[in-house]
């Protein structure tokens, strides 16, 4: 079984290629295993920084980085859910649909929050303990989820769920939902990007990517 530990995380990246011990200027795999998993969000934000400078050379031959934004790659009609649902409903919705969470809109589409999995330990305690007095979605959404904007750069998306526990993001715009991003949909994007890119930036990019991978179950705090 994989272990998604930090510090064996730092042990894996011990392979990374020549061309980022160059750009760093230090030899990254030594500095790993010598500063363990404290250092661990330190050097993955390192590794954003140098994907971010190799990807954005002019000569690089494929899409550049910075033209990547949550809008290439969200989906733009996904499943959501009224505020007025029953909560019973709104689980079952999240089970038929293979869904972490949805987010939750007026009727004119007025982004209002999330319903998770999360929210749904809740009404499955309130149910047993309490009969469940309260039956509507707009009771158990959080309405401090993290969401993004159109123009969040894939890094940064990339970024997000590596550091926190969420899932999916909703997109906003001016207070409108616009569409969804999934840790599938970077990675799916992240998969084109290396199909794309020249050979003499392939194996930075999948030393990166082994890594994201790896660690998406269990991101850095």
């Amino acid at each position: 079984m994989l272990n998604h530990h930090p510090a064996a995380a730092a042990q894996r990246a011990a392979g990374a290629p020549a061309q980022f011990n160059e750009c760093l200027g230090f030899p990254f795999n030594k500095v790993v295993l010598f500063t363990g998993a404290k250092c661990g969000q330190r050097l993955v934000l390192s590794f954003f920084s140098f994907l971010r400078t190799e990807y954005t050379r002019g000569d690089s031959g494929g899409a550049p980085m910075t033209s990547i934004t949550a809008r290439d790659f969200m989906a733009a009609d996904p499943v959501t859910l009224f505020p007025e649902t029953d909560v019973l409903d709104a689980v079952q919705v999240l089970l038929d649909h293979r869904l972490s969470g949805a987010p939750v809109v007026a009727k004119d589409r007025r982004y209002l929050g999330v319903f998770s999995e999360k929210c749904s330990m809740q009404v499955l305690l309130d149910a047993a303990y309490e009969r469940l007095p309260v039956r509507h979605v707009g009771a158990y959404m959080d309405s401090e989820a993290q969401t993004i904007g159109p123009a969040t750069h894939l890094l940064s998306v990339a970024q997000v769920f590596l550091l926190t526990p969420y899932r999916v993001l909703p997109v906003v715009e001016h207070g409108w939902l616009i569409g969804q991003v999934a840790r599938r949909d970077v990675l799916q994007c992240w998969m084109e990007l290396i199909a794309e890119s020249p050979d003499q930036n392939r194996d930075a990019a999948l030393a990166y990517f082994s890594e994201l991978f790896a660690s998406e179950e269990a991101p850095l705090a």
